[in-house]
């Protein structure tokens, strides 16, 4: 889609690969070479929290991959990791599932932004000490190996840091953060250690805290492109500004303070200080939301978070920028059919059967295997995702079977009953309540008229389908409403 648009310069923000193993990153790599030798097109990365998931290599695996006869099959990357299960199919032993760090992912993606090219009108990284005047591509190129970007996280732990800034053509800055901020575990751990570090989920949180100094620089080169007039445009892997609309207390209140990956929404002066620093427009992504947040500061400084869509989740998007000038457009390109998006489907067939012929419980439901376009498929994938994690790990049991067990009839008189009577109390004993629900359901029936919804359509659906709701357009913003049914959204 993007080749036939005929468009030449794509940014990524991070999470490309499943952990950052060999394996993936070598397939994307030829991915993204093969699109630049055929169409031409500039590819531009930065990090994810699960590329790479520590600043360092180290040996990993998981024993869940899809294998014979739809068992799961163990691959690691190193003997003794796995503790046998059984029915385990036999372990798989291969470096190339290890994962790798900064160096392994600058080794095989390097040719896409973390290294400068010839082409590059200008490169630069945090740690650079030449100017824009007495750029060299020579001294870029000595002066951005990873042994010449490092930083102290804490102190006596040193890390790579990716971030850097290129120029492919003329007046365009594409600013890429690095916004992977690995904090130590232990103070007296060691310091080459991986899994000596927690995980850099938390995004810009941390940089606050731990990797300030990007601050600076960005504050540096966002004056810079001010001074010699060029547009800049910054991405990275995590959000700059609360993606749920300014709802998450509201949500932490009524689900907790953990549920719902509050963890990761970032604190305000994340916002407030990256608009003050300069930056105007940044894209985001870590949720695989569509999302966009804008912020304007007491000095006046306005930033523009853009929440890029997964091309893996519902709804499969990505954004469009489009310079004209001095003004900025973007558009939500949806990927609604792909080619092949089912070809996997007999491997799943096979999983299926295999899941079913143990006995276990809570199997995915083989009906998405009947969708017939890649859209249906991510919508029913997140309907399964709703049943089989977020109801469990985000919602209270009884809350959710009580939504489950109302009609939309029902939950329209609810909301119009008057007093403060138990609304548990009013749907368990009715009788007792006869008087206050008929002048509910009157107040409902009116509004229903009002909106133009027919009162019969709202007992065909259900609370349920309201919570799946809530998920598509935490999902897809305003692109969900085309797969919700008017007298839900009324």
């Amino acid at each position: 889609d993007i080749a036939a648009r005929g468009i030449k310069l794509v940014a990524l923000p991070g999470d490309y690969t499943d952990d950052g193993q060999p394996l993936h990153l070598a397939g994307l790599q030829r991915i993204l070479q093969w699109y630049t030798n055929t169409y031409g097109i500039e590819f531009f990365i930065t990090t994810g929290n699960h590329d790479p998931v520590g600043p360092f290599a180290q040996h990993a695996g998981k024993s869940d991959f899809l294998g014979t006869g739809g068992k799961q099959q163990p691959i690691y990357s190193k003997a003794g990791m796995h503790k046998a299960q059984l029915n385990d199919l036999p372990v798989v032993i291969t470096a190339d599932i290890a994962t790798m760090g900064y160096t392994g992912i600058t080794q095989y993606l390097g040719g896409f932004g973390f290294l400068p090219k010839e082409n590059y009108r200008y490169w630069a990284t945090p740690y650079s000490t030449y100017t824009y005047n007495d750029y060299t591509f020579k001294d870029a190129k000595a002066q951005g190996t990873l042994q010449n970007r490092q930083y102290d996280v804490a102190p006596g732990f040193t890390v790579p840091d990716a971030s850097y800034v290129a120029e492919p053509v003329e007046g365009l800055w594409l600013l890429a953060i690095d916004g992977n901020t690995y904090i130590p575990k232990d103070s007296n751990g060691n310091p080459a250690e991986s899994s000596n570090y927690r995980g850099a989920d938390l995004g810009y949180n941390n940089v606050l805290s731990n990797k300030a100094h990007i601050i600076n620089w960005v504050k540096s080169i966002a004056a810079e492109a001010k001074r010699l007039n060029k547009t800049l445009v910054a991405f990275s892997h995590y959000p700059m500004v609360d993606f749920n609309d300014g709802a998450s207390p509201q949500i932490a209140q009524f689900m907790g303070r953990n549920k719902w990956q509050l963890n990761r929404v970032p604190i305000e002066a994340v916002a407030q200080i990256f608009a003050d620093a300069g930056i105007t427009i940044h894209f985001g992504g870590h949720m695989h939301i569509n999302d966009t947040g804008i912020r304007t500061t007491a000095a006046g400084n306005t930033l523009l978070n853009v929440q890029t869509p997964s091309l893996a989740a519902y709804i499969p998007a990505y954004k469009l920028l489009t310079l004209h000038g001095t003004t900025a457009e973007i558009e939500t390109i949806t990927i609604d059919d792909v080619k092949g998006f089912d070809v996997l489907f007999p491997l799943y067939e096979m999983e299926y059967a295999y899941l079913k012929s143990t006995g276990k419980k809570d199997i995915w439901n083989k009906e998405i295997l009947k969708t017939k376009s890649y859209h249906a498929f991510t919508d029913f994938h997140l309907k399964e995702l709703v049943r089989l994690r977020f109801l469990p790990d985000d919602w209270h049991k009884d809350f959710a079977a009580f939504l489950d067990g109302l009609s939309g009839a029902e939950l329209l008189t609810l909301a119009n009953l008057q007093g403060d009577a138990d609304i548990k109390d009013v749907v368990g004993n009715r009788a007792s309540h006869k008087k206050a629900w008929a002048a509910a359901e009157t107040l409902a029936k009116q509004k229903a008229k009002e909106a133009g919804v027919a009162w019969n359509t709202l007992s065909k659906w259900k609370g349920a389908d309201v919570i799946i709701d809530f998920y598509r357009i935490r999902s897809a913003d305003e692109l969900a409403l085309a797969d919700i049914s008017r007298e839900r959204i009324a």
